[in-house]
């Protein structure tokens, strides 16, 4: 990690000290099980219980982590099996080690990104009726309502993009892509506190049209 980007850190604060022991590169190219248990840690060794996350200005910059138990792996199958879907490797090694999680939500306020336990995927994409057979929900984001969606035909055939963020609001036409993996949009999700990256370019290009 260079000496700059170090700078943007405080080794006291946790979350601040999980970056730096990890670094950028590190945090995206760590596996699923790794980063999870070092979050995990972190949260346990505060003194609060809580991640205090980086934000200039946040008057109550903490947030936790609530973890499920793993699925098991006859389960695991049999949702694929039944539904059609495909879940690549990554996605795989997450369920088992976690049923979907809550990721970075204020303890008392509640927010941040839902990532989906396998009932949960059932449920939604039979909700949202703008979901094809081949898509299945992964996370249910809080910012802007929606859901990050993986494309189970692509990703069967490795073609990318095949994750994407669907606002609740908008048709499938709408969808925004994701140009990664699963790994790396978790290990971003953790780089950015829970912060909705994935919007950041959509959300440039409309402010660049609006300002010229």
């Amino acid at each position: 990690m260079h000496n700059a980007e170090l700078l943007l850190f405080d080794s006291n604060d946790v979350f601040g000290g999980l970056i730096i022991d990890w670094g950028v590169k590190g945090l995206e190219n760590a596996n699923i099980e790794k980063l999870i248990a070092s979050l995990k840690k972190e949260q346990a060794n505060s003194k609060k219980g809580t991640l205090k996350l980086l934000i200039p200005g946040d008057n109550e910059p903490w947030a936790v982590c609530v973890w499920n138990q793993g699925t098991n792996e006859s389960y695991l199958l049999g949702i694929q099996e039944e539904h059609g879907w495909y879940f690549p490797d990554d996605y795989q090694s997450f369920l088992r080690v976690s049923d979907g999680c809550l990721m970075f939500t204020h303890p008392h306020y509640g927010g941040g990104i839902d990532l989906l336990n396998l009932q949960r995927i059932i449920n939604i994409h039979d909700e949202m009726e703008q979901i094809p057979s081949h898509w299945y929900p992964i996370a249910w984001t809080d910012y802007i309502a929606g859901a990050i969606c993986i494309d189970s035909e692509r990703c069967r055939n490795n073609i990318f993009p095949y994750i994407f963020f669907l606002d609740a609001m908008k048709e499938i036409s709408e969808a925004i892509p994701i140009h990664c993996d699963f790994k790396t949009w978790f290990g971003r999700l953790i780089l950015c506190q829970g912060s909705e990256f994935w919007l950041w370019e959509y959300h440039d290009k409309i402010n660049f049209r609006n300002e010229n």
